[in-house]
């Protein structure tokens, strides 16, 4: 029988990893990130991606808007977004006790009127 690993006292002490956001609409971005081994071996429960219209802002100032994301997945996609402008994206994964740490910033431009995307052309990637 294998044994579960709970971590029940402590909140996530590294963000996920890997993070990349990547225009495929004017109005839509995609997020995805991997999950670090504290995520596999603890029960985090969700994870919130921050973003805000920047000027690429390094640090989240509280008045950005979040998604909540089942922390089974390790993609979503932010859309009703602003065209043709610059975001700044932060990831955090969560656990019954709260939040764990924020990820560098991830910055993206949503693509002008009338263009889409199949390609990463538009997506920058930070590793941690």
């Amino acid at each position: 029988m294998p044994i579960v690993t709970f971590c029940s006292n402590t909140v996530p002490g590294k963000p996920p990893i890997n993070i990349t956001a990547k225009a495929i609409s004017p109005t839509s971005i995609e997020v995805r990130w991997n999950y670090t081994s504290f995520h596999l071996k603890c029960p985090t429960t969700a994870v919130e991606i921050l973003y805000s219209l920047s000027n690429r802002t390094v640090f989240p100032t509280g008045h950005e808007d979040s998604l909540l994301v089942n922390w089974i997945f390790n993609h979503a996609r932010l859309e009703e977004l602003s065209k043709f402008q610059n975001y700044s994206l932060w990831v955090r994964s969560k656990t019954v006790l709260g939040y764990g740490m924020i990820s560098k910033p991830v910055f993206v431009q949503t693509l002008e009127d009338g263009k889409s995307s199949s390609l990463f052309e538009n997506s920058f990637k930070v590793s941690d």
